[in-house]
């Protein structure tokens, strides 16, 4: 048996007979990312299931996770490179590409804001992946800054959706009827998932809109209140205003915010009915004034 890599798992230092573990890259509520090299020297990213939580569907998301990447190629979404039981460690491994970069939710903060050009072409890029699930009858349901990776490039910003844990056929219920227990991130998991309804597109342009404001705005739109209060914002669809502090001028602010208000509706029908169309309402909005808006974050410089 391969020596136990140290770390909270009993992690083998070679997974799957040919991924050379090399170090712990993240760690989630459901899963730890470590850093492997395969036998030809690739670094990727390997992903395994927690098993000092309470929750006993961990393993199960990966799996289906890992079934879900195999079908889908898109430069939105991280590569699958394979999956399968490791059986020294007898944990479920999913293996797939390294990306490069550095969380939305990372990228935004201390008030720093993205111009108007990266925050549509992070969406855009964020929508693009979300239509290709939607093709294969599936919803991502829980869409976080923290699941996508950002990294900047003679192109411009690159964002990559490395987290499907969460995502559900369309035909299934999610199988939880008490707010408490609702798998998913407050303020940005549409209200009729935490009712336990059936996930549609327009529950992923509920998302989208939420990660889209915090792109603007620098926080969550149902951020800054008490659980109860936040959950009870949602279901009112009591969207805070944008500020001035975005940097955006007060029309182009009100167009924004008439935006927000459709994409965050509690009601589904009353969304755009695809992520793409939402993107194109935004950017209606935000282009729909002479006025530039100019903070620009400049993101990481290149490697050394």
């Amino acid at each position: 048996m391969s020596p136990v890599f140290p770390g909270p798992l009993a992690l083998s230092s070679c997974v799957l007979g040919r991924f050379r573990v090399t170090g712990l890259l993240a760690r989630g509520g459901q899963s730890l990312v470590y850093g492997v090299a395969d036998d030809r020297g690739r670094k990727l990213a390997l992903k395994v299931s927690r098993t000092d939580t309470a929750d006993p569907h961990n393993r199960a998301r990966l799996e289906q996770e890992a079934a879900l990447l195999q079908q889908l190629d898109s430069p939105s979404i991280v590569r699958f490179v394979e999956a399968g039981m490791d059986a020294p460690s007898g944990l479920f491994c999913l293996v797939v590409e390294q990306v490069p970069g550095v969380p939305l939710a990372e990228v935004v903060g201390d008030g720093e804001v993205l111009g108007r050009e990266d925050v549509l072409s992070v969406l855009r890029q964020i929508a693009v992946s979300l239509a290709e699930l939607h093709a294969l009858g599936h919803v991502l349901r829980d869409l976080t800054p923290s699941q996508v990776l950002c990294s900047r490039g003679p192109e411009g910003l690159r964002a990559v959706l490395v987290d499907l844990g969460f995502a559900r056929h369309m035909s299934a219920e999610t199988g939880l009827t008490d707010p408490a227990s609702v798998a998913g991130t407050p303020g940005y998991l549409a209200p009729e998932m935490i009712d336990a309804s059936i996930p549609t597109p327009r529950s992923d342009v509920y998302s989208l809109a939420a990660v889209g404001y915090f792109l603007i705005a620098g926080f969550c739109p149902f951020g800054g209140l008490r659980a109860e209060a936040a959950l009870a914002a949602q279901y009112a669809g009591q969207v805070r205003p944008l500020s001035p502090g975005c940097g955006l001028p007060r029309e182009v602010r009100q167009r924004v915010d008439r935006v927000f208000r459709r994409g965050l509706s509690p009601d589904p029908d009353s969304r755009p009915g695809t992520p793409g169309g939402f993107v194109d309402e935004l950017a209606a909005a935000l282009y729909s004034a002479s006025s530039l808006w100019t903070r620009l974050w400049q993101g990481p410089g290149p490697a050394g």
